[in-house]
């Protein structure tokens, strides 16, 4: 739980941007939140769609 309260807020501004479609910036936040949260789904998730698009 720590962990993802650690990483809210790069998750947060991480589908912000990919509302925004600026994946490339979106996806630099999901691997910061991977980081600091290895079992983090759903940035492995907004990763993998924002390396497709």
């Amino acid at each position: 739980m720590e962990k993802k309260l650690s990483s809210k807020a790069d998750f947060e501004s991480g589908v912000q941007l990919y509302m925004k479609k600026k994946y490339n910036e979106s996806c630099d936040l999901f691997r910061k939140v991977k980081e600091s949260n290895p079992d983090d789904e759903t940035a492995d998730f907004f990763i993998r769609s924002s390396e497709f698009r």
